[in-house]
């Protein structure tokens, strides 16, 4: 999607219930756009994860290293995180996934 601001959001979903390992997934953003408005294939983006320790977790569950287990008011606990990311000269953003994650691209 393309949010308001311009950004392109892509999100990623390692939902195989079975992997044991990572992933790489490659994507290439057609059309996006660095902090100059114009094509570039090195546009500004970052990673968000979402990570669950199991298939039917409860606790233990970040996202972008925050979590709300042991949150007394509702509001995330922990420092936030995010990845910064550059693409390759083709354009390609190449992303690690584990098992039972999901991950948000962000290109500026």
């Amino acid at each position: 999607t393309r949010d308001h601001h311009g950004r392109v959001k892509v999100l990623l979903v390692m939902k195989d219930l079975n992997a044991t390992a990572a992933a790489t997934i490659s994507v290439s953003v057609s059309g996006a756009t660095g902090s100059r408005g114009t094509a570039d294939a090195q546009a500004a983006a970052y990673v968000v994860r979402l990570v669950a320790p199991g298939a039917s977790a409860t606790s233990g569950i970040t996202l972008a290293g925050q979590t709300f287990d042991g949150s007394t008011d509702g509001a995330p606990l922990g420092a936030r995180q995010v990845e910064p990311l550059s693409a390759n000269p083709d354009g390609v953003y190449t992303i690690s996934m584990q098992p039972l994650s999901a991950a948000m691209l962000v290109v500026e």
